[in-house]
């Protein structure tokens, strides 16, 4: 009897999932944020290029781990530009942290004051940005292919990018991000 009930259930779960196609499952509600916080738990934003943190426990600083990303983007990408040319900056923010370069939020007013990248933390504590100049091909061709947009966005001026970022290819700065690569 059991194994006559059995059937009859197998036999109604593989007829309904015979007509189940992609696009007709219909779900209570999306699975998408669901998925997206247990990948991607923290929220946090580089305050520099607004790379997100690479940490997916949304509880990280409280079990002391600091925000971090996998790799940072160049500055102008966020609308950063030099304060006397008006320029896009190309420096990448780990790069930057091991310098004496300085920066402001509000480049136009005259009461803050310059802070140095490389004493970030005194402002932001809870996120730790590894002195590098280990940069990423793929937001090197991000720049070169989109620079006027950027420009244009931010207000500013077209950045001086190396020479030797003209040279990277679509494939070259995709491969870069590859997981495989």
């Amino acid at each position: 009897m059991l194994l006559d009930d059995l059937k009859d259930t197998e036999s109604i779960v593989l007829r309904t999932f015979q007509t189940t196609t992609a696009s007709t499952v219909q779900w209570n509600e999306s699975p998408i944020p669901k998925i997206m916080n247990r990948l991607w738990g923290c929220e946090a934003k580089c305050m520099f290029c607004y790379e997100p943190c690479k940490n997916t426990d949304r509880d990280h600083i409280s079990l002391g781990f600091p925000h971090q990303c996998i790799q940072h983007r160049p500055k102008g990408i966020r609308g950063f530009s030099w304060y006397r040319t008006d320029k896009l900056v190309v420096d990448f923010c780990n790069y930057s942290v091991s310098t004496d370069s300085k920066y402001k939020w509000n480049k136009d007013d005259e009461r803050e004051e310059w802070k140095y990248y490389k004493d970030y933390k005194k402002f932001h504590p809870d996120w730790d940005i590894l002195p590098s100049s280990d940069v990423s091909r793929y937001w090197m061709w991000v720049v070169c292919k989109y620079q006027q947009e950027f420009a244009k966005m931010y207000g500013v001026k077209l950045p001086d990018i190396p020479v030797n970022w003209w040279t990277i290819t679509k494939e070259q700065a995709i491969e870069s991000i590859s997981i495989t690569s």
